[in-house]
């Protein structure tokens, strides 16, 4: 049984599926660029690791500092090479320090993966586009 105009429906929800992903890498790859410009520092603290359950295999580390004016903040970020308990240098954007990120040298997986994200969602997502402009 053929659903009339199901194939222009399952493009349409897909481009705008991997265009909502897009945008979510865009966002946070901004967030990151900001708070890498804005030039606060911190040392947080990694306080937990929530395991996997993607096929891309990278855990979410989430890290806690105080601002200087004793404000509490906690983050998550994709990393490697940290453990629970180890303190990182972060850097934050003073106007939202929840977005904060430990992006820097020798860390470069809090960029990559956003821009990762971006462009290779926002490329499939216009693809989708065009073949769904096609089925018209």
């Amino acid at each position: 049984m053929e659903v009339p105009g199901g194939e222009r429906l399952f493009l349409a929800l897909a481009a705008a599926l991997f265009g909502a992903l897009a945008v979510r890498g865009a966002v946070r790859l901004l967030a990151v660029a900001r708070a890498l410009r804005a030039g606060a520092r911190a040392e947080a603290e990694c306080v937990r690791v929530s395991r996997a359950s993607r096929p891309t295999g990278t855990d979410l580390y989430h890290f806690a500092f105080r601002t200087p004016d004793g404000r509490p903040v906690e983050f998550e970020e994709y990393v490697s090479g940290v453990r629970v308990g180890d303190r990182v240098p972060v850097r934050y954007d003073p106007a939202r320090p929840g977005r904060a990120t430990v992006a820097g040298p020798g860390r470069l997986l809090p960029v990559v993966m956003p821009a990762v994200l971006a462009a290779g969602c926002g490329a499939a997502a216009v693809l989708l586009a065009l073949a769904f402009a096609m089925t018209l």
